[in-house]
């Protein structure tokens, strides 16, 4: 599976390469990978990643979030039940809002969809945008990303103003002002809001 997602993130030359990468992400989405790295989450497996520290999970392997409630703040450790809290919280008109089983059934499908568990073609997607988040640095001039698609994304971020005008700021990687060290935080783990 990973070996297949190299030739979806590389380079495609005119059209018989375009169409082989598409044959090639047909055969990925059909491929069971996906939902095995979702279970390796839970069993303690090896992935090729740690779940840690991407930032989508507080603990490795990945435990299923009690049931009487989250500690956690990073989206793969909040619980069903508040996540169904906060739905009736947010409600104005709770007679609209459907039973609590449809209510919990309907949460935990939203809660999912997201995170690419509930169909293989969203599962696969998942995986290439961990593979194409884990290359991204822009901070790092030396970081070498594995795929093509991830050296043009790190090209752009290093284009990027914002990303230049924050680097201004560094003084040996850290920040000349308190202030900014949230900014540094952010740049130095950069793939996380976006996984």
């Amino acid at each position: 599976f990973v070996a297949g997602l190299s030739t979806v993130l590389g380079r495609a030359d005119g059209h018989n390469a375009v169409v082989a990468r598409q044959r090639v992400w047909s055969a990925l989405v059909a491929d069971a990978t996906p939902y095995n790295f979702g279970a390796a989450a839970h069993d303690g497996g090896s992935l090729p990643w740690s779940i840690v520290q991407l930032g989508l999970s507080a603990t490795e392997p990945q435990h299923p979030p009690a049931v009487t409630g989250g500690d956690g703040d990073r989206p793969l450790d909040r619980s069903v039940v508040d996540r169904v809290r906060a739905t009736l919280r947010r409600a104005l008109a709770r007679e609209e809002l459907p039973d609590v089983p449809l209510l919990c059934a309907e949460e935990v499908d939203r809660s999912c969809a997201p995170w690419g568990l509930l169909s293989e073609d969203k599962q696969a997607t998942l995986i290439a945008g961990i593979e194409v988040a884990v290359d991204l640095a822009p901070l790092d001039e030396s970081a070498q990303a594995h795929h093509d698609l991830s050296r043009h994304i790190q090209a752009r971020l290093r284009k990027e103003a914002y990303v230049l005008h924050a680097r201004r700021y560094l003084v040996n990687g850290g920040p000349v002002h308190p202030r900014q060290q949230h900014v540094v935080d952010e740049l130095a783990a950069f793939c996380r809001p976006y996984l």
